[in-house]
């Protein structure tokens, strides 16, 4: 899957090409540590999608169960065809019949092998980091920003994603698409359909959804990106942030990202005011 490109529903565009937002926003924790480095040390982490909240993010694989007969068979030919270039069409056509007709894909046990081994292969090797545009959504702030007590990175997207790579805008459905197996979806299909298409019950993160894809299983220090203080624009504190939060994020603010604007949310009814902190 091409890194460096930018999905809009089934369109892919070049990253130099598309139109996106001034800033993209990262919630973060200023309670974990771990949430700390993206001030401190400049650093992003890709998360494998076993750690998202949303259980079936990721998951939505292709559903050999909607397979008619003749596409059982159609596949059969295809995947014989391509692990054996030389065998003849005849061949591969008699061998697919039969094996569609007693094949594994017949059973949901080993339908549901394959999902599950397919998810764990796809997460060991895949990272996302999840922003938004939007740094005044109440829902954000008190999911994803300690309930207003946490804080909250602005990028400039030009600058951030030579450094992060491709990704899309999220798409938020009803009820996700069916993902076919291969050849009726190709692979770009189905990553589109997988990665980029959510439950309209996650409607509030407005996701932009930054991917890695990596050669090799991912450990922690592979998923770790870090970011000139370029990529940076500015840090908002939470509403409700403790003084020592506020105190703590200027400090270390101020060393690793001195030309950084640091604005401070304020809960104004129902909506959020940012002024200057």
């Amino acid at each position: 899957m091409n890194n460096n490109k930018f999905y809009e529903g089934n369109i892919a565009t070049d990253l130099d090409e598309v139109k996106l937002p001034e800033t993209v926003y990262k919630y973060r924790n200023w309670d974990n540590k771990e949430h700390q480095t993206i001030i401190k040390e400049r650093k992003v982490f890709f998360s494998p999608p076993s750690k998202f909240e949303d259980q079936l993010d990721c998951r939505n694989s292709a559903r050999f169960d909607l397979l008619t007969k003749k596409q059982k068979v159609d596949l059969y030919r295809f995947r014989l065809k391509e692990d054996n270039p030389t065998m003849s069409r005849q061949q591969a056509r008699n061998d697919a019949r039969k094996w569609a007709k007693k094949g594994p894909l017949n059973s949901k046990k080993h339908l549901d092998q394959i999902a599950d081994e397919d998810f764990k292969e796809f997460d060991s090797i895949f990272g996302v980091l999840s922003l938004t545009a939007n740094p005044k959504s109440k829902e954000m702030w008190e999911s994803y920003g300690n309930v207003h007590k946490g804080f909250c990175v602005g990028f400039n997207p030009k600058v951030a994603f030579q450094y992060f790579g491709g990704g899309g805008k999220v798409k938020y459905v009803t009820q996700l698409p069916a993902i076919m197996p291969r050849p009726i979806n190709t692979f770009e299909e189905q990553h589109i359909l997988r990665v980029f298409y959510k439950l309209a019950k996650w409607g509030f993160e407005e996701e932009y959804r930054i991917h890695k894809t990596y050669m090799h299983q991912a450990n922690k220090a592979d998923r770790t990106v870090s970011l000139p203080t370029n990529a940076y624009k500015e840090i908002i504190i939470g509403a409700l942030a403790e003084e020592k939060t506020k105190k703590d994020i200027v400090e270390i603010a101020k060393v690793a990202l001195p030309e950084v604007k640091i604005l401070q949310a304020v809960l104004k009814d129902e909506t959020i005011v940012l002024n200057e902190a």
